[in-house]
């Protein structure tokens, strides 16, 4: 009974993957046969419940990391106007805050996916899943309760608390990524059944970016009163925390559920890093960074980007066309979700980056002119968003599920994930340095060459051909019976 009830803390769904009998007999043999089956027959629920967490997940991912991207321009407004002057601003921002605020959050992500990653491995994708969210709650709640009065005390707590946000959501990516795959069997399925199945969980990543903006159109149009701005931003920040507590009540009511039926299982050890799983983390880890170099460099500062190409707009006139861009990037999402059944996923994400290579490309070349045409940019804007969101997008999410063994399916791909977030780190400083050296289209170019360096690497470490179960479960160590 407590090799039972042990079991379940293990389990990322509260249902034995495997099961590890000390006794030789065959009698035990059978009885183990058909507690699996009744179990896996009778915890349809359960997993229905965890994908259905996972995708919450992603969707609070997204939002808490996305909503200082509108939140600071707010602070840094007056009655929904964008002002140069720091004078003018309700909230003016430091210049330590300017070079730092968005990268500490990068930072905390880092941190967050390779300890909960390992964690998650250790104790169980539930319990760590519970854990890390609620550090999200923490961290947005303080966040949106962020010191009163100088400008240093404000800044300096969203700092402070935007880590923790960071560690959070950090920590979240692998989990969520492991919970969508466990609910399926990965044994039997195919590379396109799992990419679908765990891709349509990370979807929900796309409505969690576009949110904040829906959040702040909505708030812009409440008529002005005394300390609008601050009530503003802080409310952003606090929806954030509605997501993570969804998936932290959902995850411990279905561990809970799943109590009485949790067969018993030996806890064991992630291994080091093999040969084999030494070019396959090249890989999943390298593209993941050089993707959100990319992504994030370009995505963080969209609203900035377009305050500078379109001059003289409200911060609503920037809201709308910030949504617009988000919702045609839903594109880009669904259409690599269709094309993963009829292309293997190494292939989606180089053709994935070549597209976005192009884009870059396009979106400089335009902006380069003294006078851009609107209409000619907008369209090469909306491309882009639509090129960041296919291939790699999906592909660097999904393709550490596929490729690594079960036993360190969580560590690997918190690991894979903390390199991506070391990109998003890199392009959230490299965005402010070259476009205060050389400008936007500046920017533009040098996203276009990482890109092209993406493709490249995909190619080398991954191949083009299908990856499932390219690589043989790891030899277990360390076991430790539960008596």
């Amino acid at each position: 009974l407590a090799q039972v009830l042990a079991g379940l803390l293990c389990d990322s769904h509260g249902v034995a993957m495997s099961f590890m009998i000390y006794g030789e007999s065959s009698q035990k043999e059978s009885e183990t046969e058909k507690l699996t089956t009744a179990v896996r027959g009778g915890d349809a629920l359960s997993t229905k419940v965890s994908w259905v967490a996972a995708a919450v997940a992603n969707f609070a991912i997204q939002y808490n990391i996305g909503a200082a991207n509108i939140a600071v321009p707010i602070m840094k407004s007056h009655m929904d106007l964008v002002v140069g002057s720091q004078a003018e601003q309700d909230f003016p921002e430091p210049l330590w805050a300017h070079y730092t605020l968005f990268g500490v959050a990068f930072a905390g992500t880092i941190a967050g996916m390779l300890v909960m990653g390992y964690v998650g491995d250790v104790v169980g994708t539930p319990t760590a899943l519970c854990a890390t969210n609620a550090l999200v709650i923490a961290g947005a709640l303080g966040c949106a309760m962020a010191g009163f009065g100088r400008q240093e005390l404000v800044y300096g707590s969203l700092v402070v608390f935007r880590f923790v946000v960071g560690f959070g959501a950090g920590g979240i990516y692998p989990l969520s990524a492991v919970s969508a795959a466990d609910s399926v069997d990965t044994e039997v399925m195919t590379e396109s059944e799992i990419a679908r199945t765990v891709g349509a969980a990370f979807f929900w990543q796309t409505p969690g970016s576009l949110s904040p903006y829906l959040i702040a159109l909505a708030l812009l149009q409440i008529p002005h009163f005394e300390d609008q701005t601050s009530f503003q931003f802080r409310a952003i920040f606090a929806v954030g925390v509605v997501p993570a507590a969804f998936v932290l009540l959902t995850t411990l009511a279905n561990v809970q559920s799943g109590q009485a039926e949790a067969p018993a299982r030996r806890v064991t050890r992630p291994t080091g890093v093999t040969p084999e799983h030494f070019k396959l983390l090249v890989g999943t880890g390298g593209t993941w960074l050089i993707y959100d170099v990319a992504f994030f460099g370009f995505v963080v500062f969209l609203p900035s980007v377009l305050q500078e190409l379109f001059r003289d707009q409200t911060l609503t006139e920037t809201c709308c066309q910030t949504i617009a861009l988000c919702t045609l990037s839903c594109t880009g999402i669904i259409l690599s979700i269709t094309l993963v059944e009829r292309l293997s996923t190494p292939l989606l994400s180089v053709i994935g980056f070549g597209l976005q290579t192009a884009a870059f490309v396009a979106v400089g070349a335009v902006a380069s002119g003294d006078a851009p045409n609107a209409t000619v940019l907008l369209v090469c804007l909306a491309l882009l968003m639509v090129s960041l969101t296919f291939g790699p997008a999906l592909t660097t999410f999904v393709i550490p599920t596929i490729v690594f063994p079960p036993d360190v399916r969580s560590t690997y791909h918190g690991f894979s994930a903390a390199c991506g977030k070391v990109g998003a780190l890199i392009g959230a400083l490299l965005f402010p340095v070259v476009n205060d050296a050389a400008g936007t289209p500046a920017v533009m170019y040098v996203l276009a060459l990482v890109s092209c360096l993406g493709g490249v690497l995909s190619v080398v470490t991954l191949g083009i051909a299908p990856l499932v179960h390219k690589l043989p479960a790891v030899p277990q160590y360390g076991a430790v019976p539960i008596d």
